[in-house]
């Protein structure tokens, strides 16, 4: 499952992410772990992971988000991985517009605690990174 959940194929991990609504295809509790390995697989399972959460809010809420369920893992694991200020603030518009996010809550705070630590590090070493990884690791070799 981790090793499928890695691919950035759009197609296949859009795929990946309708099965964890399916019972027949992925089974609620692992639904959950899924969507995790989705998110942490690579960026763009981040952002598929991230949107299909928001389209899907209310089924997930409904059943993870009111019990002690790692439905709060799972909000930290995709928010804390964003990087950008547009990503970071999307996720701060997404739940300002929601008035109950249950068990989600300490995950939210932990993962945009993380995701504005990340950005604030690119922001002050970003560029200096950046520079060391073309000297020491050139494109064309």
């Amino acid at each position: 499952m981790k090793a499928l959940a890695s691919t950035t194929n759009p197609d296949i991990l859009r795929r990946l992410l309708s099965y964890t609504m399916n019972e027949h295809k992925v089974r609620r509790q692992d639904a959950r772990i899924l969507l995790m390995y989705i998110s942490m697989g690579s960026y763009q399972g981040n952002v598929e992971t991230w949107n299909f959460l928001r389209e899907n809010w209310d089924y997930f809420f409904t059943i993870y988000g009111g019990s002690n369920s790692g439905f709060d893992l799972l909000i930290e694991s995709v928010v804390g991985q964003f990087h950008t200020k547009s990503d970071i603030d999307e996720v701060n518009k997404f739940f300002a517009n929601k008035s109950n996010v249950g068990s989600s809550q300490k995950g939210l705070l932990k993962g945009m605690e993380a995701a504005n630590h990340r950005r604030a590090w690119l922001d002050k070493h970003g560029d200096k990174a950046g520079q060391w990884l073309e000297d020491n690791y050139p494109a064309d070799k």
